[in-house]
């Protein structure tokens, strides 16, 4: 558990992080062999991840907004919640052959550019207020964009199923 700071640092390099309290920081470093969940609630603004085996990672957070520097899984699903906005991804998000999940909390709660260029794993699912897509999103299996906003597709999307809904 760390307390408010500019920047917290964890790592494990041969097993697992996990939460027991809440963490507050400008940025957030993991890495870890066998996962990385924080599931606390979270208050930080950047959050950067890397997990090199199993497990795969997961943060629940409450910043307004949430910028990805990067997030690398060798082994696991990428699940991020925010009850805040998500910004534009700074860095790759890779979950190698797991899924990536992306959510926001609430109807104003929108997410930046998805693109491509920065997004690895079998699977997409992202659901926010409003959203846009950059370069062409392309995932072996599903791609599914739930919005309470406009979702503005500005490349193809090629997925082996693929579901937009805007409410």
């Amino acid at each position: 558990t760390a307390d408010s700071a500019a920047q917290d640092t964890f790592a494990d390099t041969d097993g697992a992080i996990t939460d027991s309290g809440a963490i507050s920081a400008a940025l957030l470093t993991t890495s870890s062999a066998e996962g990385t969940t924080l599931d606390f609630g979270h208050t930080v603004t950047s959050f950067n991840a890397t997990n090199t085996t199993s497990g795969g990672v997961s943060l629940t957070n409450t910043a307004a907004p949430l910028t990805i520097t990067g997030i690398s899984s060798g082994g696991g699903n990428i699940t991020v919640t925010n009850t805040g906005a998500l910004g534009t991804p700074g860095g790759a998000i890779n979950a190698g052959a797991g899924s990536i999940t992306l959510s926001t909390g609430g109807a104003n709660q929108d997410i930046g550019i998805l693109d491509d260029a920065g997004l690895t794993g079998t699977s997409l699912s992202v659901t926010s207020g409003a959203m846009t897509t950059g370069s062409a999103l392309t995932f072996g299996g599903p791609v599914t964009l739930n919005s309470s906003g406009a979702i503005t597709v500005t490349s193809a999307v090629t997925a082996t199923g693929a579901a937009l809904s805007a409410t």
